[in-house]
């Protein structure tokens, strides 16, 4: 993933883990998702991006735009995601529950 990027859209209906959105949010971009597979998972609405329903073209523009119109929410929505995947994916947290497995 690229610094230059400023946000990061995934319009996939097919995600078994959503690893394109976790690394999204290890370099702190916001993320625009559907609601299909395992990214709603990943993602808190209006907190670390938006999610928009499956198949709605719409819905993605409207916010597609809005992020892009506006630094301020796109780095508060960056912060916010740097700070989920310090908290979900700390290599010590996520080897501790693989290890009780």
């Amino acid at each position: 993933m690229t610094a230059a990027a400023d946000l990061v859209v995934v319009p996939s209906l097919d995600e078994a883990f959503g690893l394109v959105v976790a690394e999204a949010m290890a370099t702190g971009k916001p993320v625009l998702g559907v609601c299909s597979g395992s990214i709603p998972e990943v993602m808190v609405d209006g907190e670390t991006g938006f999610l928009v329903p499956a198949l709605s073209p719409d819905a993605l523009a409207r916010c597609l735009v809005t992020l892009a119109r506006d630094d301020a929410l796109r780095e508060r929505m960056g912060a916010a995601r740097r700070k989920r995947a310090e908290q979900r994916f700390d290599p010590a947290r996520v080897e501790a529950e693989c290890s009780a497995i």
